[in-house]
């Protein structure tokens, strides 16, 4: 009996993935970063199997930024959000959702083909879409202005995405090289955001290893060590008023 009740209560492993994004979408860009890159230079020898009007460098580069910082963004963003809010996360489908627009893009950025830049660019647009959406929603609900840099940083990426797949798509190599260039910085721009404005995905690091007497018995210690605000890992600048 008591070993029923165990497996009925234990989760599953979609039960623990879809819990909120980082668990989901962090591994996802993990994984992207290490096999992506593997399959392009040792596998297709720095080419691509149905190579078009796009050099494979492109890309190359498309992948690493929509595709390994991409699945990055979304998990922080959808983690973070509502740490710094305290409003509910998304779980379950809605990330599973987006996981599926995450990923039916890389399948298409495998192949290289003209025809795959159109499906990229559809399922791309649609995440790319979604996180400026889903922030603009919790900024309304929250009746906060405190998440209006993250939401022109997610705006400008979505712009600069649709950029980059529009060029892909028409095959215009030097628009889509401007585009990922813009992309990239955008990318640095959110980096920027997301320090300033810390939460324990991004800087829970202990403020000290021991104690003059011995080992720390105080789990409250794990803290960012520069934030001197009442929340633990948030900075004052991103609480809601």
């Amino acid at each position: 009996m008591t070993d029923a009740i165990r497996a009925a209560r234990a989760p599953t492993l979609a039960g623990i993935l879809g819990d909120e994004g980082l668990r989901l979408f962090f591994p996802l860009s993990a994984l992207h970063a290490a096999l992506w890159p593997l399959l392009w230079a040792v596998v297709n020898g720095f080419a691509l199997p149905f190579d078009g009007a796009i050099p494979p460098g492109l890309w190359h580069a498309h992948e690493m930024l929509f595709g390994s910082f991409g699945a990055a963004v979304i998990g922080f963003i959808t983690t973070a959000i509502p740490e710094w809010t305290d409003s509910r996360r998304l779980q379950g489908h809605a990330l599973f959702a987006l996981a599926a627009l995450w990923g039916i893009g890389r399948v298409a950025g495998l192949t290289g083909a003209d025809g795959a830049a159109v499906v990229a660019a559809v399922a791309d647009t649609a995440w790319l879409a979604a996180l400026p959406v889903y922030v603009a929603a919790v900024s309304w609900r929250k009746r906060t202005s405190r998440l209006i840099g993250v939401l022109l940083w997610l705006s400008a990426l979505a712009v600069s995405g649709a950029v980059v797949h529009a060029a892909f798509v028409i095959g215009d190599v030097e628009r889509a090289q401007a585009g990922l260039h813009a992309a990239g910085l955008v990318l640095l721009g959110l980096l920027g955001r997301a320090l300033r404005c810390p939460s324990r995905i991004s800087s829970s690091i202990p403020a000290r290893a021991v104690r003059p007497t011995g080992p720390i018995r105080d789990a409250s210690i794990w803290r960012p060590v520069w934030s001197p605000s009442p929340w633990p890992g948030r900075s004052p600048g991103c609480r809601p008023r």
